[in-house]
This record gives C-alpha cells, structure tokens and sequence, in this order.
C-alpha cells in the first residue's frame, strides 16, 4: 500500500496538490459526524497538523465558513468590533474573532502560526476601558458610587470586589435600559449585546425547570436562587438609592439585577490588584482544561490588561484559557457552558442519604474517587475514609478494601435510581415553555450516568 511506502514522481505531485482538498473534505464530513460516536475518526482529525483542530462538543471551526452567525452574534460582533476601535484595544494580526457554531458562540481564532510568549490582547485597566468593583465609570453617578463603597461589604470567603461589582453592572443596566442603543458609549453598547440566558445558570431557573434535574448531585451543589429571594435583593437596593440619581421601579431593578448576576458569574475576571472586573474581548475568550489551554491573562499592572499565547498556537486553532481547574458539571453549574474536553478531569458526585454510611450520619453531597485513584488522597478521599470507618473492624486489609468497593456501588446505584423521569413535555403543537431548559438537562444527567456507570464497571472488574 502506498502508505507504507512514499510515493515517487508524478504520484507524489498528485497527492502534495491534492491532499488539501482531501483534508477539508474530512474536516467537512467529521462535522457533520458526531464524533462521540466516531471517536477514531475525531482522534485522527484532531491529531491532523496544519488542519483546523476539532471544537468542543464535536464542532469544528469549518462551521463558521459554513453556518453564518445569527443575527444576535452579528450585533456582538459589531459591538466588540467598536470597542475596538473606540477604546484603543491592541488585537494581533494573527488572530480574529469569529462565530464558532452555536454551542459555542463567538470565539478568537488563530489564523497564523503564534509563538510561545506572544501578545494577543491588551486592553486598558480604566474607568471606561472596563467595568471594575473599585472603579468609577462615566455612567456611574457620585451617589452611585459611594453606595457602592459604603453599603455592600463582601463576605470575607468571597473574592473581594464581587457585591460591589454586581451593584455596578445592575447600575450599568439600568443606564443601557434607559437610553437609546445608538446613543450609548461603546461599553454601554458591548454590555447591551451580550446573550444573557437564564438557562445557562442552574441558579436561575425556575422551579419547574430545575425539576427536570431531579436526581442529580447538581440541584445541591448549585443553590437555587428563587424569585422572591431576587426580589428582595432588588428591593434592598432600592431602599438604599442615592438622591442624585432616577430611583427605577421595583421591576426594573430586579431585571437588572438577575442580569448582572448572570454577568457576573460567568463574564467576570478576578484581580489580585483591581477586585473583579468585566474585561470586554477578554470575555470572549473560551475555557480550556489546563493541559489544552494555550493563553494566559494578566493584569497585573496598573494600566492594561494583556492576552499571552502560552503554546504554540497553528492557524485555525482557537485560542483558549483556563478559568479554573474544576470538574464538568462544576464548571457548567458556575459559568455557564459544558467542557467535555475534561472529561478525563470531571469528578462524579452523587448525594448520600443521611444514615447511609452509620448512626448519625447526616448524609450530603460526596465526590466520588477516580476509579485510577480509589484509595489516594483529594476528591473522594472523605468518602472513603467513611466507608472504612464502616467496615466490621475483623476484617483484613482486602477484605476492608473488598467491603468499600460493594458499599460504594451500593451508594452509586441507589444515586442513580433517584433519577426520576423528567415531567412530560407538552402536547405537540402546544409551546413548551421549558424547551430549551430540557436539552441542558438531559445534557447533565446522561453525562452523570456515564461517569457513574464507568465508576460502577471498574468497582465490578
């Protein structure tokens, strides 16, 4: 077979010239192929060089030649492209931002080779360059601003800045929602076109859809944060306005007060120098796990912002940062997106009935150890440490280890039999109001079962 052995003369010629029409047939064709069911062919592509690499979730960069954005990511798009030019960001000549399918919104692409240590982004660090919990903005009002000082106090195991910066972007809100789009700043604009789904924050939905996880370790990771809760929140701020400044209705306030909160949980950068900040661009940079993560930011000094390659990055590869190293569902409960590229990170979860490990215990949420690492230290060690604890004290070494390996099969079945089917969806024809909030749902639990699954087969081998 010619494979085995490089072909000479004419042959050779032919396949040089050839060989990008076959590769951007196979990149065509393998977005168009699931590749959680074609996993050889995803590897092989992925592995491809000077081919644009496969995308989280099984989408290729292709798509954005192929599928154009919608019109809501064309005005982000115009938007980012006028703070741009508005606030004097410096972008690289060897990256753009472009629209990478829907799943995974707008994105920065590499479309030339980058070196390790090169800059991509730089942004200012100012009142109107970004929106940050110690800085004034043009927007803010001076009683604004001092409410913001004198009357949210962070906790102290929160990342200082966060409540006054919540206060800040449900100021900005209330700001875009009172004026003409036409007539805002280039910030205030960017702000007003960014996609603001409830659905993407497990916190924010409503009862009836966070019924659709029922069963699900997430419901008690991710604390609810019902309606009247943000309503009170909202009338509390409102209590407080400053005189200077047009006091908004109650339904207003609360709006802008969910909306910031969606801002500020999965837009927002943490500073060891500036508090929290919304960084706009640098908000469009996608989440990878650390070993795939090619770019690092810093705004460590006290004028700019800066977006680093960290690796060699090949055209059409898209440039990514790591938010944090946490596990999948973590990581879509507190920012809002899937990473399946962690797949090999992620750390199951599964709820225990009080009662379930001895007399008086209280039961609760427990990580569930790597099979590779069932008797190692971190994530799951306090489960297991529980469950040797209830081991009959005559028993041998193997024997203890063969008694935890039954009782946390045990533990993970009786999890997953409290999978309860998820409420019937309407008639059809009839809308369903929680249509989009069933796709991320039976996103979380099937990816939940697989882990547990594999867990349960490597405690039977």
């Amino acid at each position: 077979p010619f494979w085995l052995k490089p072909p000479q003369g004419p042959a050779a010629l032919v396949l040089r010239r050839m060989s990008p029409v076959l590769l951007t047939l196979a990149v065509a064709v393998s977005s168009v192929v699931d590749a959680t069911r074609i996993p050889r062919l995803a590897a092989t592509l992925s592995r491809a060089r000077h081919v644009v690499h496969p995308l989280r979730h099984g989408h290729h960069a292709a798509e954005a030649a192929v599928v154009g954005p919608p019109p809501e990511a064309k005005a982000q798009l115009q938007a980012a492209s006028d703070i741009m030019r508005d606030l004097d960001i410096v972008v690289s000549s060897k990256v753009s931002i472009r629209w990478l399918g829907r799943e995974r919104g707008l994105g920065v692409l590499a479309h030339a080779p980058i070196e390790p240590g090169e800059l991509l982004l730089k942004g200012p660090v100012s009142p109107v360059g970004v929106v940050g919990a110690m800085l004034q903005a043009p927007w803010e009002s001076v009683g604004m601003h001092i409410m913001g000082q004198r009357f949210v106090s962070d906790p102290p195991w929160s990342f200082p800045g966060t409540a006054r910066l919540l206060l800040k972007l449900t100021n900005l809100l209330l700001h875009i929602g009172r004026h003409n789009v036409s007539t805002l700043g280039p910030m205030e604009r960017y702000i007003a076109a960014l996609p603001l789904a409830r659905q993407e924050l497990l916190a924010y939905w409503p009862e009836d859809a966070r019924a659709l996880l029922r069963g699900s370790a997430m419901l008690a990771r991710v604390p609810a944060m019902p309606e009247d809760r943000t309503r009170l929140s909202a009338a509390g701020l409102l209590s407080y306005w400053p005189p200077d400044s047009p006091k908004p209705s109650l339904e207003e306030m609360h709006d802008a007060f969910v909306r910031a909160n969606i801002i500020r949980d999965s837009r927002c950068f943490n500073t060891n120098a500036f508090g929290s900040m919304f960084i706009p661009l640098l908000d469009l940079v996608n989440h990878a796990p650390p070993r795939a993560s090619n770019a690092d930011w810093t705004a460590s000094g006290r004028s700019h912002w800066h977006l680093v390659s960290s690796k060699s990055i090949a055209p059409g590869e898209e440039v990514q940062i790591c938010y944090a190293v946490t596990d999948f569902l973590d990581m879509w409960g507190k920012n809002g997106f899937f990473d399946r590229a962690s797949v090999d990170d992620a750390i199951a979860h599964i709820h225990v009935a009080p009662g379930a490990l001895g007399d008086g215990h209280a039961g609760g949420i427990y990580a569930v150890p790597r099979e590779h690492a069932l008797w190692g230290e971190g994530e799951g060690a306090d489960l297991i440490r529980q469950l040797l604890k209830s081991a009959p004290k005559e028993l041998s070494l193997e024997e203890a280890r063969r008694h935890v390996r039954i009782r946390l099969a045990e533990l993970i079945r009786t999890h997953l039999s409290g999978h309860a089917a998820p409420p019937a969806p309407p008639a059809p024809g009839v809308e369903d109001p929680l249509a989009e909030y069933r796709v991320v749902a039976e996103n979380v639990l099937n990816f939940e079962r697989s882990l547990l699954n594999r867990i349960l087969d490597s405690l039977h081998a």
